[in-house]
C-alpha cells in the first residue's frame, strides 16, 4: 500500500514537473526551439521504453493540465492528444516493435501528425460553428507544425541516444549464427 501511495505521489509531482517544463520551454526559449513539444517526447520516450498502456492515462491527465492553460476551446488539445497518444502505442506494439532511434523518432513523427491534424480539424469546427469570428491562418499553423515536428523529433532522437547508454533494455543484443 505504501509503495502504491509512494508511486502515485511521484506520479503526480512528475506530470506537475514535465508541464512546467514545457510551458516553460515554449514561453522562456527562442523562436524555433520554443516549439519543441516536450510532452510528447516524454510520451514517445515513454511508449519505446516501458511499453505500457498507462501512457495512455499520463498524456490524459498531462494534457488534461495543459488544456487548462490554453485558449482554445476545451477538448481542442485534450481529444487529439489521447487519439494520437492511443495511434502511437498501437503502432509501436504492432508495426514499429523494434527499439531503435529511427523508430523513436518515426513515432514522434506519427505522433504529432496525428496529433496535429485532430488539433486543425477540431480548430476548424469551432472556427465554421462558432458566432465568433474565429480566423486561423493555416500557413503559419503549417509553419509551426513542421518547426514543432522538426525540433521534437531531434530532441526524441538526441535523448533516446543518451538513454540508451544507461537503461539495458535499450541496449542492443547481437546474436551470432
Amino acid at each position: 500500500m505504501l509503495r502504491f501511495i509512494l508511486k502515485t505521489i511521484i506520479l503526480i509531482l512528475g506530470i506537475i514537473a514535465l508541464i512546467f517544463l514545457h510551458l516553460g520551454v515554449s514561453f522562456l526559449l527562442p523562436e524555433p526551439i520554443n516549439k519543441i513539444n516536450i510532452i510528447i517526447t516524454f510520451i514517445t520516450l515513454f511508449i519505446v521504453i516501458r511499453e505500457t498502456g498507462v501512457v495512455i492515462w499520463i498524456s490524459l491527465i498531462l494534457h488534461l493540465f495543459l488544456e487548462l492553460y490554453a485558449v482554445t476551446p476545451f477538448g481542442s488539445i485534450l481529444f487529439p492528444s489521447v487519439i494520437a497518444t492511443l495511434i502511437t502505442y498501437w503502432i509501436h506494439r504492432d508495426v514499429l516493435t523494434n527499439r531503435s532511434w529511427y523508430a523513436a523518432a518515426a513515432l514522434s513523427g506519427i505522433f504529432l501528425l496525428i496529433y496535429r491534424i485532430g488539433y486543425t480539424l477540431i480548430a476548424s469546427a469551432s472556427q465554421i460553428l462558432t458566432t465568433k469570428h474565429l480566423t486561423i491562418n493555416y500557413t503559419n499553423l503549417a509553419k509551426t507544425f513542421l518547426w514543432e515536428m522538426g525540433c521534437t523529433i531531434i530532441l526524441v532522437t538526441i535523448l533516446y541516444n543518451i538513454l540508451v547508454l544507461f537503461i539495458k533494455r535499450l541496449q542492443k543484443t547481437i546474436i551470432y549464427s
